[in-house]
Order: C-alpha cells, then structure tokens, then sequence
C-alpha cells in the first residue's frame, strides 16, 4: 500500500470549518454568497480534484456557497464521479446540467441566487487568498503525511540515475512514481549537465545526462497542498565549484526561511533575500529567477517580490526556491508561529549543518551518485 491509498480525504467537520471562516470572510464584504469557480477555491473548501486535464484552472464542480447551503453543479457525465469519488460524505447538494448545454448550468445558478447580494469570487480572491495559505490542523497533517513520500521519491530517483539516461527518462521515472503514490505531478522539471542553471525552468529534453542533473517537481497531494522540492546529483566526483555552489544556496535557503516566522511581512523577507545572496557570493542572484513565497492549493499562492506587502501566516507552508550559479534549493517548509518543519525533507536523505541566522538546520547534501 502506497501513503497515497491511505488519503486522508477532507471530512465534514473540515468542510464545515473552512465554510465558516469562508462566510465570515463575506459577511466582512456585505455579501450573502458568493459562486466558487476556480479549482484552487474549489479544491481548498471540498479537497476535491476538480479537473480531468490537470491544465485548466476552472473546476469541474461549480459550488454556490449560499447562507443555509452548498449547491454543488456539475455536467451530468461528471456529477456521480465527483458526489462519490471525491466529495464522499460531504454536505453538499449535487445538481447536475447536461455536458453539451452550460446555459442551463447558468440558469440554474441565477435561480439558486436569486434575490440575494453575491459577490463575484474575483473580488473575494484577496479573502480567500488568506484562506488557502491559513492552513487548518487537518491540512497541517497532510503536509506533514504526504511531503515526505515526495522527498523520498525525488531522492530515489537522483541515487538511481545512470550516465546516459536523458532529461525525459528521468522526468518520466519521477512522475511514474509520484503517481504510484497516489499524487499528481504538475510541474516535473529536469536539466542534465550544462543546462543546470542554464534554464529557470528545464523543462526535460531528450538530452543525455552525463555528470549531473538538476530535478525540480510540484506536486498535488490528496486533499489539494501543492508540495514542491529540488534537488541535484551529480555522478562520480563534483567539483569545487559545484560543491560550494550548493552550501551556498542552501545557506541562502535556510536565511531565508528561517526569517519567516508567523507575522513577519514581506518587505523585512526582501531584504532578507537581498543581504543572504549578497553575503553568500552571488549579489544580483535575486535577479535571474523568481524567489518562490507562500504555497497552499498552488504551487506560490503569493511570490516574494520586491513590492511584495503579504504577512507570514500563523500556519502555513513556505516554499522558496533561491537560484545561483547551476543549483537552486528549494522544500516545502511547515511554519507553526516560529516552529519550522521541511516536510519535503525525507528521513534518510543525507544531511549537512547549515549556520543561518544563529541557527543550524540540516540540508539535503548534494547527491553524489557512484
């Protein structure tokens, strides 16, 4: 049995929960409902999986969040699948259009909302934005569940790679075995050789890896978290510079984080990132690649940028992703007030002590693969 056959689904007393705060967040903008289209908003108040190609961010299910309660609609090839498959047990009243007619599920949503003050999900996004990232203990869980069985499989992959084996043989071996797991792959990225650093993101090529690779996944878990995590191998022997590339940006990684405790805001973080790349060698790093920021039911909820205004949850996952020279670091960290956990961080990955902020953490070491 794979962590993934044991999900830990989202149960009534969650979706009740999270459906209070949602309608305490309208009642604070003068509304009585509001109809949830996007499939992270969607995703967030039921866990379902709300797609059948995973590039879309619409939802399958259209959940009409009104003041006594939630209509769900769907197509009618879809409704049994989602009421049984991904929302079991959930209060949610299905209703169901035909798949080739959306005026009638149009029709159907201005009957249910008649006569009442709706707001339009994108003016709410700001709410439920804070929602997404303001984890609940239940969500808490699954990360730390569910990001360990992705840090191991990155890691397994990386100690099985051969000379040879292209960018596409070693996306395919981890996004065979993330999904054997029970997760979704959104984002599989792989460099091999004079690509690492080369490309922000490597989409994987049928180019041949000869001494090292660079591999990068997010990946949706049961119940919706998206959990990201990098890391590098390198076959046979590395060399000075790719050693100390990878302390480096690891020690960048650990300042970083280990800066963002509960309630600290994102321009004091900025200035973080500013200070960690410049004491770490690599001065205009920041430059060339996005930070990363806030994760939740996407891969960054919110990035961390120079005119960034955002505060650290209470309870939330981090995941920055500093870049220099050919290596990037990058988990997916659980913050609890100024607790801190790499759920990504598999046990049994070895480690070395990293010094930030008159701290020590232990980082993934860089893979060396004889």
């Amino acid at each position: 049995m794979t962590v993934g056959d044991a999900r830990l689904p989202v149960k009534p007393s969650e979706f009740q929960d999270k459906l209070t705060r949602l309608r305490a967040a309208l009642v604070e903008v003068g509304a009585d409902g509001v109809v949830l289209d996007a499939a992270k908003n969607v995703t967030w108040l039921s866990g379902m999986r709300t797609y059948v190609s995973v590039a879309t961010e619409g939802s399958l299910a259209r959940l009409i969040v009104l003041p006594d309660r939630v209509l769900a609609l769907t197509s009618n090839n879809e409704v049994e699948r989602l009421a049984e498959e991904e929302a079991p047990g959930l209060p949610l009243a299905w209703d169901a259009y035909p798949w080739y007619d959306t005026s009638i599920r149009d029709a159907k949503t201005a009957r249910a909302t008649a006569g009442l003050r709706m707001v339009e999900e994108t003016r709410l996004e700001p709410w439920l934005l804070n929602l997404r990232v303001c984890l609940s203990e239940p969500e808490r869980e699954r990360a730390r569940l569910y990001g360990p069985v992705v840090g191991r499989v990155i890691y397994d992959v990386a100690v099985s790679l051969v000379s040879g084996m292209t960018e596409n043989d070693v996306a395919g071996a981890l996004s065979g075995r993330l999904m054997a797991e029970g997760f979704q792959p959104l984002v599989v990225l792989v460099a091999a050789d004079h690509r690492c650093g080369f490309r922000p993101h490597p989409l994987p090529t049928a180019l041949p890896v000869h001494h090292r690779a660079l591999m990068a996944v997010s990946v949706m878990v049961p119940g919706g978290l998206i959990l990201s995590v990098t890391r590098q191998a390198v076959l046979n022997e590395p060399t000075d510079v790719e050693v100390r590339e990878h302390r480096a940006l690891q020690t960048i990684f650990t300042t970083i984080t280990s800066a963002a405790t509960a309630k600290v805001r994102a321009p004091e973080l900025w200035e973080t990132v500013r200070e960690a790349y410049a004491v770490n060698g690599f001065p205009d790093g920041f430059e060339h690649h996005h930070q990363g920021g806030l994760a939740g039911y996407q891969g960054r909820e919110t990035f961390l940028r120079p005119d960034s205004t955002w505060m650290v949850p209470d309870w939330g996952l981090l995941a920055f992703n500093p870049t220099g020279g050919a290596t990037k670091a990058e988990d997916t960290v659980l913050v609890e007030g100024n607790r801190f956990t790499p759920v990504t961080l598999a046990p049994g990955t070895p480690t070395e002590p990293v010094q930030a902020r008159g701290q020590t953490w232990m980082r993934p070491s860089l893979i060396i693969v004889k």
